[in-house]
């Protein structure tokens, strides 16, 4: 996702605020993004929520789908742990969770920067419509034949390499060991 505030506005700080309070562990927040307004969409009563999915105040205009999917900056709550154990399907649910978590491939490399080598080198980029000439003008080569993989590749490789290459190669290696090390 990508956030904007205008240059214009009176309050900047305000979104940066909801954006450090929807990351928090803030109880209360986890509250409103599972069952939106205490007193409009649900009540407590007994120090315990009283929340009806199927009520009109959560249907209408389909509300639930704004306060649990839409709301929240920071994830889709429709699988919070207060709403599966309150799901007659929780069961099943659960153990859906639960395969999830164990076919889970780890993402080493999720938050990794884009190496500053590609950066200033956007020829090296591999994404398509981000530059990325090198490598995008071999694949569509070789994929319309002008151009013999095994041949060519080797030669595009030492071109990749020598454009800067091998400098985006050691700025991730060193990206990845030092967060694998902590």
């Amino acid at each position: 996702r990508t956030w904007i505030v205008n240059a214009k506005t009176e309050y900047p700080a305000a979104p940066v605020k909801l954006l450090d309070w929807a990351w928090s562990d803030d109880p209360e927040k986890e509250k409103l993004f599972a069952f939106g307004l205490e007193g409009v969409n649900y009540t407590v009563s007994n120090g315990k929520v009283v929340w009806d999915p199927n009520a009109p105040e959560n249907q209408t205009d389909n509300r639930i789908s704004f306060y649990q999917a839409l709301l929240d900056p920071a994830r889709d709550n429709r699988m919070n742990p207060m709403l599966v154990e309150r799901s007659p399907f929780r069961d099943l649910l659960e153990e859906g969770i639960a395969v999830a978590e164990m076919s889970t491939q780890p993402y080493p490399d999720r938050f990794m920067p884009f190496p500053d080598a590609i950066v200033t080198a956007p020829e090296l980029d591999y994404r398509a419509g981000r530059g990325g000439t090198l490598f995008l003008d071999m694949f569509a080569k070789v994929v319309t034949g002008k151009a013999d993989l095994d041949s060519e590749f080797d030669k595009f490789v030492a071109l990749w390499r020598s454009r800067g290459g091998d400098d985006a190669i050691k700025q991730a290696t060193e990206w990845y060991k030092n967060r694998m090390s902590k």
